[in-house]
């Protein structure tokens, strides 16, 4: 949490999956291993209010981790439209629901929200509003 929050000293903090990837590089010097396996089948290898770009080019942002082990890199996300200064939730889609192959379920690659003018706190406020609203 502290590397993902900005902070004075810190211009641009690291995204979600930049932290995973740091810690899975770690793994055995400062990070236990085990741990750090268990954590990541938990929250996978891109946390919620991780931006990432599909293999089909369309931008996403995510909104619930896998549902198991096995899916750690196919997450529950929220397209996003509209552009750099209005940003909405598009179509939600399960990646571990599709086939593999298909390119709209599969990630290419988490991006920085400041490289695309996203406010990744108030898309994941209105996600979890839409939510409530339903249930």
């Amino acid at each position: 949490d502290a590397m993902t929050a900005s902070r004075a000293y810190m211009e641009r903090p690291f995204t979600p999956d930049s932290v995973v990837r740091y810690m899975l590089e770690n793994a055995g010097r400062l990070f236990d291993p085990d741990l750090l396996r268990l954590f990541v089948g938990k929250v996978g290898l891109f946390p919620v209010g991780s931006l990432v770009r599909l293999e089909s080019g369309e931008l996403a942002l995510v909104v619930d981790p896998p549902a198991g082990v096995r899916e750690v890199d196919r997450p529950r996300v929220r397209l996003l439209e509209g552009g750099p200064d209005s940003w909405r939730l598009g179509e939600e889609r399960i990646l571990a629901a599709g086939p593999s192959a298909d390119p709209r379920n599969r990630v290419q690659a988490g991006c920085h929200p400041q490289d695309h003018g996203v406010g990744v706190d108030p898309l994941l406020t209105r996600h979890h509003l839409e939510e409530t609203d339903v249930t």
